[in-house]
């Protein structure tokens, strides 16, 4: 019988996945992420205080709407994270006026900018 791993196993492992981390993204970039049943748009509005706008095929964000990205964290454990950081498997944390957010699991991501475009994974 497999165990789960431990928060410590779990940490390394998302450790060495490739991700995002919205602080060090340019201003005005934008994040193209898919969980495992929506899509969303992020654009960086502000990466020092990671100031983001988010619309997606999620109900409650079908219209642009401003808010700040905290951390991606561990599905199985949610005191696994990192702040700032989109990760594959990794659930992401927004907080927005009237509550926080919670996405499903990230399954693929790209960011771009003015003339490129990058597939993280």
């Amino acid at each position: 019988m497999k165990t789960l791993p431990t928060p410590e196993e779990a940490l390394k492992a998302l450790k060495a996945q490739p991700g995002i981390d919205i602080s060090q993204q340019p201003k005005g970039s934008k994040i193209i992420v898919e969980t495992d049943g929506h899509l969303f748009e992020i654009t960086v509005l502000s990466p020092v205080n990671r100031l983001v706008e988010v619309s997606g095929t999620e109900p409650v964000l079908r219209e642009p709407t401003v808010g700040q990205y905290l951390r991606g964290v561990y599905v199985l454990d949610a005191s696994v994270g990192f702040d700032n950081w989109i990760g594959r498997t990794m659930q992401m944390t927004i907080k927005f006026r009237n509550g926080i957010f919670l996405s499903g699991p990230v399954v693929t991501a790209s960011i771009a900018g003015p003339g490129w475009n990058y597939e993280v994974f």
